[in-house]
């Protein structure tokens, strides 16, 4: 039976989304026996979940009421705000179930308390959910777990070098040369409702990678092509991909040829 790599938002959305879309991306995940996910999508949880949870802790910690932790998480904008306030909506819900909420001061401990059991748990859920990880990549900054020191959690992810890093992309984007030719050549003929910024990063660097036969990993490269990174580990597994990033994935696997299983998370979600 054919592997199914589970995208890192799918990891995501079981921790912070509604229960309509957790019901649906669990029955997403045990439709496979053989489900897997990237290493990398280590390093993308740290980035895109972890931080935004130790960052909601500061809030929290520094707020004289629920009103005014509700105001910073919501205030600090984008993707992170709307990931926060669901993060605070959701233990606000789990404490609730014990009975009326207490006041600040003991309120304001208890969900300090479950934030940093969250990081724990969410860590821990990722490294064990899938039956297996992919990481052709070998990236060293999937290794390293977030960090309790004192008294606080930190999730930093250092810039790459040569000095503190051990990375196979190059022999993967080798392994891919092909692949990538393909992504070149059909992203040149696509037209503009295809194309988005995220897709234009990820066409840049197969570019330079076509041109040099190197990738210029040092820094914070990778970060900024996670998407193709999955998709290449996804095609070096023989694997399908469960994925809500639709705009990405449904060009770069029809580029790249490999079978991309779409996750409707606006259609699922609570409204």
């Amino acid at each position: 039976m054919t592997r199914r790599l589970v995208d890192t938002d799918i990891l995501i959305h079981l921790r912070v989304a509604d229960s309509a879309v957790v019901r649906a991306a669990e029955t997403a995940i045990a439709q496979s026996p053989h489900s897997c996910h990237a290493g990398f999508s280590l390093v993308e949880l740290k980035g895109n979940y972890i931080s935004y949870l130790i960052l909601l802790a500061d809030k929290v910690a520094k707020s004289g009421s629920l009103r005014d932790a509700a105001a910073r998480a919501n205030n600090s904008g984008g993707r992170r705000a709307r990931l926060m306030f669901a993060q605070l909506m959701r233990h606000l819900d789990l404490l609730s179930g014990n009975g009326p909420l207490p006041n600040w001061p003991q309120l304001q401990s208890l969900l300090l308390t479950h934030l940093d059991s969250e990081i724990v748990i969410a860590w821990a859920t990722l490294t064990h959910l899938c039956s297996e990880r992919i990481d052709a990549l070998h990236c060293t900054r999937a290794t390293e777990a977030p960090v309790y020191r004192n008294g606080g959690w930190t999730a930093r992810i250092p810039r790459c070098t040569r000095a503190n890093t051990t990375c196979s992309i190059d022999q993967v984007f080798q392994r891919h040369r092909s692949r990538l030719q393909d992504l070149l050549t059909m992203y040149g003929t696509a037209d503009g409702a295809a194309r988005s910024d995220e897709l234009s990063r990820h066409v840049a660097a197969a570019r330079e990678y076509i041109r040099t036969n190197n990738v210029p990993w040092e820094g914070t490269f990778c970060r900024s092509i996670g998407d193709l990174l999955v998709a290449l580990e996804t095609c070096g597994a023989n694997a399908e991909l469960l994925s809500s990033n639709h705009r990405e994935h449904r060009f770069l696997s029809r580029a790249l040829g490999y079978t991309y299983i779409q996750f409707p998370y606006a259609a699922i979600r609570l409204k």
